[in-house]
């Protein structure tokens, strides 16, 4: 569910009761989408603190 709905200038943002934030914008030719998840931004402290940033050297492995 739809916890708050925010218009800027060329975005528009949803924010839902989980805490996630959508956000869809129009930057000159292209349209981006944004997802920010509490859930997500703890995943990728875990993956700090493991030393797992470096996506280039784990696909490197595979």
């Amino acid at each position: 569910m739809i916890a708050r709905r925010k218009r800027e200038r060329n975005t528009i943002r949803w924010t839902l009761h989980n805490g996630v934030d959508i956000r869809l914008a129009k930057l000159s030719k292209n349209i981006s989408l944004f997802i920010e998840s509490p859930r997500m931004t703890k995943l990728r402290r875990e993956e700090q603190e493991m030393d797992l940033t470096s996506y280039g050297e784990i696909l490197e492995d595979d």
